[in-house]
């Protein structure tokens, strides 16, 4: 099997240009596999040949890098770089057929959306204090983010027109450019009001439109 493993990676190095640390990565991740395998198979590593390989014994390997802790996508990697391995050999007419179709990579691990408690929100939106036109600024901002729950790219894409102030609401596009409504709480009015009014004008350098 190690002729093979050299084959392959003189193959990726000749054929595919990888860089060296492409080159450690799947010799590496390759070495592993038949480390387990000799252990599983109860023979010297080099004495394993590519038909020994079947969809059952690289199953209890997936579980074994499971077992020892490694992540899902460090075992997606090491199915990907065998299944690769393996197509090299088919081609080469090694092996009849590639082994590892139809074992389904690990799904990526789904992490939870990081979130702010009430009172971190709280004091995040509160962090701009003062009276410059750039605390009103970032307070109306903040507050309006708030109370609204509007994304960063739909605040910072509105316009004057899109605030109904008076209404406690605004209107904002969304993905595909479908607009909806959006309400404010009377604080976030309150903050737009007096940014509008003392920070706006300021800022523009009492250009209309600034």
């Amino acid at each position: 099997m190690y002729s093979h493993v050299d084959s392959f990676i003189y193959y990726l190095q000749l054929e595919k240009n990888a860089s060296p640390h492409t080159l450690d990565n799947y010799q590496r991740d390759l070495f592993d596999g038949l480390d387990f395998f000799a252990r599983k198979l109860g023979r010297p590593d080099n004495q394993i040949r590519p038909g020994d390989i079947d969809r059952s014994l690289f199953r209890a390997y997936l579980a074994d890098l499971q077992g020892r802790g490694l992540s899902r996508a460090t075992r997606a990697r090491r199915l990907a770089v065998w299944r690769s391995f393996f197509r090299y050999l088919s081609r080469e007419e090694v092996v009849p057929v590639n082994p590892l179709q139809g074992i389904s990579s690990p799904r990526a691990e789904k992490r939870l959306p990081r979130f702010l408690f009430t009172d971190q929100c709280r004091a995040l939106v509160e962090a701009p204090r003062g009276n410059t036109p750039l605390a009103l600024r970032d307070r109306a901002l903040l507050e309006t983010l708030y109370a609204s729950g509007i994304r960063v790219g739909e605040l910072v894409g509105l316009n004057l027109d899109d605030l109904d102030l008076s209404g406690g609401s605004l209107r904002v596009a969304g993905k595909g450019a479908r607009e909806r409504v959006a309400p404010l709480g009377t604080f976030a009015v309150r903050a737009l009001e007096k940014y509008l009014s003392a920070g706006r004008p300021a800022l523009a350098g009492g250009k209309p439109g600034g």
